[in-house]
C-alpha cells in the first residue's frame, strides 16, 4: 500500500482498495453518467473519465501512482489520458486561503 494509507492498518487499507475496485467495476459496467447525476453541466460525463480517476485512486492506494512530474502535477479525469497541469511558481509560496 502506497503512503497515503498510513493512518490506516493493513485491514483498512485492503478493505478500501477492495471497496474501491469494487466501485471502479461498477462505474464501468454503469456506462456513461446522465446530466442529472453530474454537477458539470454538460449532458453525460463519459464513464473513461470517470475510470481514469477511479485507477489513479486504486494506484495510491496500492503504491502504484508515479510520482509527479517535474514542474507540475498528474492531472486525471479529462478523458485523455494521464496529463500534466503545471505549476505556476508565483503560488507555491503564498498561503492557500490569503485574504
Amino acid at each position: 500500500m502506497g503512503e497515503v494509507l498510513r493512518g490506516l492498518t493493513p485491514e483498512q487499507s485492503r478493505l478500501l482498495l477492495e471497496i474501491s475496485l469494487e466501485a471502479r467495476r461498477c462505474a464501468r459496467g454503469a456506462g456513461d453518467v446522465p446530466r442529472d447525476f453530474t454537477r458539470t453541466g454538460k449532458d453525460h460525463v463519459e464513464v473513461g473519465r470517470i475510470l481514469e480517476v477511479a485507477d489513479g485512486f486504486v494506484e495510491l492506494l496500492d503504491g502504484t501512482f508515479p510520482a509527479d512530474p517535474p514542474g507540475g502535477a498528474w492531472f486525471l479525469g479529462t478523458g485523455e489520458g494521464w496529463a500534466v497541469m503545471r505549476y505556476h511558481g508565483h503560488c507555491l509560496n503564498k498561503p492557500r486561503f490569503a485574504e
